[in-house]
């Protein structure tokens, strides 16, 4: 096999891998938080000084993060083949990955995060609605990344298709289980925000799919995921 074009595949695999495909989809964010921004203005400006802190850490967290991928994105086409091979650090792309997915999974938080507010406002609010929140959305994303591994290995794999149809069954029974909460809150505030969380979740996680793909697909160009199936393709571009 040629070296240069197993160079030019890492390299591929790698830029596709550091994009900013999570950060296309926070057009949805903005959206939310236009959508808000018009509520709260057409209600009364006082709610403005209603936020909670801890509403308002958790927004400065959500731009720390989007800050970080756009980062990364900017400082990923210096990089020539040689530099990167060179410095690949498997523990610092796991992170990249990690970051990526927090992103993701902050949307559906952060287009429900103005509803609190609200609700302060009403003093009707409760930090445990938002602990409560930030939970399920993490642990949603820690059985997600789970998933994402058999669907990126050897995906005809009887053993791999049975687990990953066994991570998706827990995703959607722990979601389920636990998401009573939301619709509780919209009773309780009167109004149907909360209702929406499911839809942009669902969005999430079609995204997260494209960055499993990307990041696996470079863990594989670099030899650190599916080797033997790597081997096979090789040998079948050598034939």
């Amino acid at each position: 096999m040629n070296r240069k074009y197993l160079e030019e595949l890492k390299f591929e695999a790698y830029h596709n891998f550091r994009g900013i495909d999570c950060v296309y989809a926070y057009l949805i964010v903005f959206i939310a938080l236009i959508i808000g921004l018009i509520f709260i203005v057409s209600n009364n400006l006082v709610i403005f000084l209603y936020f909670p802190v801890p509403v308002i850490i958790t927004y400065i967290t959500n731009i720390i993060m989007f800050a970080i991928v756009i980062y990364i994105w900017r400082n990923t086409f210096a990089f020539d083949i040689e530099k990167l091979e060179k410095n690949f650090s498997l523990f610092k792309e796991i992170i990249v990955f990690l970051i990526q997915m927090l992103v993701v999974y902050f949307m559906p938080i952060t287009c429900v995060l103005f509803g609190f507010a609200f609700m302060n406002y009403a003093g009707i609010y409760d930090n445990h609605q938002l602990i409560q929140l930030i939970q399920l959305t993490i642990v949603l994303m820690f059985i997600n990344i789970l998933f994402l591994m058999p669907v990126n290995r050897n995906t005809y794999k009887w053993q791999n298709i049975l687990l990953a149809i066994s991570l998706l069954g827990v995703y959607l029974y722990y979601y389920i289980k636990n998401n009573e909460f939301l619709y509780s809150i919209d009773k309780l505030a009167n109004f149907e925000l909360f209702g929406s969380y499911p839809y942009v979740l669902f969005i999430s996680f079609a995204i997260s799919l494209r960055i499993g793909f990307n990041f696996f697909s470079m863990l594989e160009e670099f030899g650190y995921w599916d080797k033997k199936e790597r081997l096979k393709y090789l040998e079948k571009q050598n034939k």
